[in-house]
Formats: C-alpha cells, structure tokens, sequence
C-alpha cells in the first residue's frame, strides 16, 4: 500500500512473465477446448514454471539488488515459500475454473 523507494521495474518484469507464463500454458479457444486432464498437467507446469522459475530465482535476484541481502538466503526462504503454494495453487486454480466454465461457456462462447 505504501511503498519505499524507488521504483524498479524488475519485479514488473517478473509479473509480467508469470502472466505470459500462465496465458501460453492455459489458453483455449472455443475451437479447441482442453480437458480437465490436460489442463491439470498444464496448470500444474505453469504454476512450477512461475512459481520457481520466476518467484525464486528472478524475485530473488531482485530482493538481493534492492535490498542487499545475501543471494543464497533469500533463494533458501522463497523456495519453501513457493513450494507450499504449488498445490493450494492449483487447486484453487483449478476448482475455479470447474465452478465457473459453465458461466464462461454460457456467455463468452
């Protein structure tokens, strides 16, 4: 809400990559329409990919430029951090996307 400093477009960067990440793995159009397990798997890559590739290492390096704290450090407290969240991520992400596909093919399709 109150942010310190200067910006820096490194953690811009990174959100922006978790967001392409996500648009290429999951995207369907209503001609070719993915099945719940192939969405799982795919929903399950993309999240590693995001969550490891990009929230680890790419945020990491960014919390070790704008704040100084040892490189190493700060991997070791993001890689439990974002393992944790692998699976209540998909499976949220996949619980909202079984409760709303009837809401989206109805309207959007």
């Amino acid at each position: 809400m109150f942010p310190f400093g200067a910006y820096f477009p490194g953690y811009t960067l990174s959100q922006a990559l978790v967001g392409l990440i996500y648009g290429l793995f999951l995207y369907e159009n209503e001609n070719k329409k993915m099945s719940d397990g192939k969405f799982l798997i795919r929903l399950i890559l993309s999240n590693i990919l995001a969550l490891v590739g990009v929230g680890v290492f790419l945020t990491g390096l960014w919390v070790h430029i704008t704040a100084g704290k040892a490189y190493i450090a700060v991997l070791s407290a993001r890689v439990i951090a974002q393992i944790i969240m692998i699976p209540i991520q998909v499976v949220v992400m996949f619980t909202l996307r079984k409760l709303l596909k009837p809401a989206f093919e109805k309207y959007l399709y």
